[in-house]
């Protein structure tokens, strides 16, 4: 069972934005969670051990994004406009650390720090930008849409976005190949949704 927090609240926040439109998904989990409180005397040491550090940040994890993310955010501020270059974290990271950490960091460990580091404001900005057209234009498409299959493709790639943008907050997923990839092709099928259900609207 992992215990990775940004999995586990990326998970939760892509249930709980879904359930704003699919009722019966918050009235599960609150009884899901209503479950795991009424059974949680019953569950072995080791899994109450693990279910206690979701909640304790002074594990090694998290005390190593802290000195990472303290090295980032003065990365940023040394050059807060442009950054000091595409794909330079790793080369800059020993430049803005404190001394009495002996370790390296390729990553920033948060994806919005190592944009902000690597490309400033206007590189930050620029992404978040088509996060925000993405969210506007599908919350305000399912909200007036009825629902059909296209409306429930575009609902499950704005879950499965804001879900990932969660879990961007305390890892470089973004960053890594493969579910780099994953993130912009579950965008496009969200934009191919969105687009389709326009269509439709437009030719009624």
């Amino acid at each position: 069972m992992t215990v990775s927090r940004g999995a586990w609240l990326a998970f939760l926040t892509s249930i709980l934005f879904m359930s704003i439109w699919i009722h019966a998904l918050a009235v599960f989990l609150l009884i899901l969670g209503m479950f795991i409180i009424a059974t949680y005397v019953f569950y072995p040491p080791f899994l109450k051990e693990r279910l206690i550090k979701f909640f304790v940040f002074s594990d090694t994890s998290s005390i190593d994004r802290k000195f990472i993310w303290r090295a980032g955010w003065k990365m940023f501020i040394s050059n807060p406009w442009i950054g000091v270059g595409l794909g330079t974290f790793m080369f800059n990271f020993k430049k803005f650390i404190a001394e009495d950490y002996q370790y390296s960091a390729a990553y920033a460990h948060n994806c919005y720090l190592q944009m902000a580091s690597e490309m400033g404001l206007i590189g930050l900005l620029a992404f978040l930008f088509i996060l925000g057209l993405f969210f506007y234009h599908g919350i305000k498409i399912l909200n007036s849409r009825e629902r059909n299959f296209y409306w429930y493709t575009l609902l499950a790639s704005q879950a499965a976005i804001i879900g990932y943008c969660v879990q961007m907050g305390v890892d470089t997923t973004l960053y890594s190949l493969d579910l780099g990839m994953l993130f912009w092709l579950v965008m496009g099928i969200g934009v191919a949704a969105l687009k389709n259900l326009e269509g439709v609207h437009l030719s009624k």
